[in-house]
């Protein structure tokens, strides 16, 4: 951080005035003065102050998530609930949360992204955004035992001063499989002649 040791005449006292730049706020002084107020100081010794600025930026990050479905077949509708809140100093533009489906509850290269997105409109510090949208399960995803994640900002539109906060895991796993139709009774032919076509058809998912 740039510091400065000005030459000040023979005075009894100085008044200092700590002013931010745009996207900066005064957080206060240390040193030879404290509070967040003007800053005025006798001169007796040589004396260090330090005005301390904290960059002002967003921070999204998601809190919650719905639980999925425990199985679900690839190309299926997956409704999805996530609520995402503004932790940090500065108001967040409009920005987008993505899903996907992870096998280890950590977004990374190998996670399946769902078909769909919720836009999350612009949010004061400490404001949350709670809503529902439906995803899809892309057709060619692999069959297996998955996590849902639910990520804000993931297309990074909104400069953040932290990324790490901004996926959530579900709770409870999901299982991404194969349909299965089961016939279970089939009615006879009637003594008329007539083939009377009435059967009950049971689906599992495998």
């Amino acid at each position: 951080l740039p510091s400065c040791t000005p030459w000040l005449p023979d005075l009894p006292s100085v008044a200092l005035t700590a002013t931010a730049n745009t996207g900066w706020r005064f957080a206060g002084w240390t040193g030879g003065c404290t509070g967040s107020g003007a800053c005025a100081v006798s001169i007796t010794a040589p004396t260090a102050i330090t005005a301390t600025f904290i960059a002002l930026a967003a921070d999204l990050a998601t809190t919650s998530v719905s639980s999925p479905p425990a199985v679900l077949s690839p190309g299926g509708f997956l409704p999805v609930t996530d609520t995402v809140g503004n932790l940090g100093t500065s108001a967040a533009g409009t920005s987008e949360t993505r899903y996907y489906l992870s096998a280890d509850r950590a977004k990374g290269p190998g996670d399946v992204l769902l078909l769909g997105l919720r836009f999350v409109w612009p949010r004061n510090p400490s404001a949350t955004s709670t809503g529902t949208t439906i995803v899809v399960v892309p057709p060619g995803t692999s069959l297996g035992t998955y996590y849902l994640l639910a990520c804000a900002n993931d297309t990074g539109s909104v400069p953040e001063t932290n990324r790490a906060n901004n996926c959530e895991a579900a709770a409870t796993a999901i299982r991404i499989a194969l349909p299965d139709l089961v016939v279970t009774s089939v009615n006879s032919v009637q003594p008329w002649g007539f083939v009377e076509f009435s059967r009950v058809v049971r689906l599992n998912l495998n």
